[in-house]
């Protein structure tokens, strides 16, 4: 997720900084440049702005969605090749429903 620094960092969205009081938000790198909510991914952004766009229940919806694929990692697993190979068939169920036929950081 990107970083931000209050006073400083711009808002994803309306390019304003983002003041020491203002609420903000941000997701991680989760999409690839060629799906349709990529603007939202690895940015922070204010919550305003975030909850006026337009499509931010779809990004919610994919987040909770991705979340809930992190969240049911099996614990028990040993190896990378054990935690990769886990995470390409979670996520390309995730990810094919986005329309994607592999995970966009593979």
């Amino acid at each position: 997720m990107g970083m931000i620094v209050r006073g400083q960092s711009r808002c994803h969205l309306c390019d304003r900084i983002m003041g020491l009081f203002q609420r903000v938000t941000g997701f991680p790198a989760i999409l690839g440049s060629d799906h349709p909510l990529h603007h939202f991914s690895d940015a922070i952004m204010h919550k305003a702005c975030f909850d006026a766009h337009p499509d931010a229940q779809r990004m919610r919806g994919l987040y909770d969605r991705w979340l809930r694929v992190v969240d049911g990692r099996p614990r028990d697993l040993k190896s990378l090749e054990e935690i990769h190979a886990w995470e390409r068939e979670a996520f390309g169920k995730l990810y094919a429903e986005e329309g994607f036929a592999v995970h966009p950081t593979s």
